[in-house]
């Protein structure tokens, strides 16, 4: 291998890493009702009441959400298709990889319990990516729950260094959870080598500031973290607030 192909390879790894560590987005959920296009009563009769006929747009190169997607129903009713229709008709015509038709049995309320008991939170959110839109209201339910679940149990770095990480400090942040994590960061910055905790704790605090910033008791940010700069701005109105005493020990 010359040096340019050796470049070359190492070029197309760097981008298969940053697909691979992208962090999926953080949407708000998106409501969809199917409009009524027309209702035809002469097509009555003419079909078995338990039947529909799906009409797919099947031109190429058209995005998922754009393509044209409609159902006409037994009684002559001809409407967009719902969601749901929408993604198995999708999945059937233009599959994606690995994606099932049904939900995966391990988000069953019981399964995903037992998942999330061993851990295996990644193995969770990569399903959750591959099998639902970020916009669904079902990823974000499952996506809050598992990050709950990591909250209660101080499994952040289960998964840190992954491209789930991101949407855990984001909702963590955004529900005024911080605390845990927090105190997590700074309780563990002595004894890590590889991560500069200390300025993670600073960073976390920050954005914290930029997303509240009328929940906050108004400091001066300093233009560079340390561990007295993190006493001071630690004035956070979160939903499960650490007290400042335990807080400040840490430092001790």
């Amino acid at each position: 291998m010359t040096d340019q192909q050796l470049q070359m390879e190492i070029d197309q790894a760097d981008e298969r890493a940053d697909t691979m560590l992208q962090m999926p987005p953080v949407k708000y959920s998106k409501t969809f009702e199917p409009k009524t296009l027309e209702r035809d009563i002469a097509l009555q009769g003419f079909l078995d009441p338990s039947v529909k006929l799906i009409f797919m747009d099947a031109t190429a190169g058209i995005a998922e959400h754009e393509r044209l997607i409609v159902v006409r129903e037994a009684d002559g009713t001809l409407r967009e298709a719902t969601r749901d229709e929408r993604h198995r008709t999708t999945q059937i015509f233009y599959p994606v990889e690995e994606r099932q038709i049904e939900m995966p049995a391990m988000f069953n309320q019981e399964n995903l319990k037992q998942t999330m008991s061993r851990g295996s939170y990644k193995l969770l959110l990569d399903n959750a990516c591959l099998h639902l839109e970020p916009d669904d209201q079902r990823y974000i339910d499952l996506c809050h729950q598992i990050y709950d679940h990591i909250n209660e149990n101080n499994h952040f770095d289960s998964l840190w260094s992954t491209r789930h990480y991101g949407g855990l400090v984001f909702y963590l942040v955004f529900s005024k959870k911080i605390d845990s994590l927090l105190y997590h960061l700074v309780s563990y910055s002595s004894s890590s080598s590889q991560r500069d905790l200390i300025g993670e704790a600073y960073d976390l605090l920050n954005l914290f500031y930029i997303i509240h910033p009328n929940d906050v008791i108004r400091v001066d940010l300093p233009s560079n973290y340390s561990e007295s700069s993190l006493t001071k701005i630690n004035r956070t109105k979160s939903a499960r607030p650490i007290s400042m005493d335990k807080f400040i020990s840490l430092f001790k």
